[in-house]
């Protein structure tokens, strides 16, 4: 669908090229991008148009062939996700295809959640895998460095190497007393887990009624 404000309209994009079954989408330099399932490919839009799509403007992830999870954006950068990698494409107003990959940039990280994703603090959290395979949580704030930063420690990481499954995780963003909180929550085994960016401090939530 695609949404326009302020009515709130939704209208369905009918357009026969659109990848079936794109599950993420960003908006950098104009442009709708969207993810192409079981694929490397991630496909972009008409300029300022969420509803047409042409069945040649589209290019593939280079650092693997494993398939592309999502596609963020951070800064006017777009940001590929895959399982073992992370690319960076810049607009750069080409005519044939108006995105170029900055190639020196990529990193050997990937997304271990589709879901986990939340922008904060001026930059992306997300649950991930660093280069040796190992479950992480990663902040990245392109004006700082390409590089994600690891934000969990020893014990929230032995926590989520526990669980029965961390791929399904959910995450959201918000602040509270000025505080930016990410929360990054594990449905399959009812566990939550807060962030305090802030303070860098990490603690656990619950809900329901005593």
């Amino acid at each position: 669908y695609t949404i326009t404000l302020p009515s709130g309209a939704l209208t369905t994009i009918g357009d026969a090229d659109f990848p079936d079954g794109a599950r993420t989408c960003t908006y950098v330099g104009g442009y709708f991008i969207v993810e192409k399932p079981s694929t490397a490919q991630f496909w972009v839009s008409a300029l300022n148009d969420g509803t047409t799509w042409t069945a040649l403007f589209f290019q593939s992830a280079y650092s693997s062939a494993e398939n592309l999870i999502a596609v963020d954006s951070d800064h006017g950068v777009l940001i590929l996700f895959g399982k073992t990698y992370m690319e960076y494409w810049m607009p750069n107003g080409a005519l044939d295809f108006p995105f170029g990959a900055l190639q020196s940039a990529a990193q050997q990280y990937g997304l271990a959640a589709t879901w986990s994703r939340a922008h904060i603090n001026n930059g992306i959290a997300f649950l991930g895998e660093n280069p040796q395979g190992q479950t992480q949580v990663f902040f990245l704030d392109l004006i700082s460095s390409y590089a994600p930063q690891k934000i969990s420690n020893a014990d929230i990481e032995s926590l989520i190497s526990s669980l029965s499954s961390y791929s399904n995780a959910t995450a959201l963003s918000y602040m509270i007393d000025g505080h930016p909180m990410y929360q990054l929550t594990f449905p399959t085994d009812t566990v939550s887990l807060l962030y305090d960016f802030s303070t860098g401090i990490w603690s656990e939530t619950q809900t329901g009624v005593d």
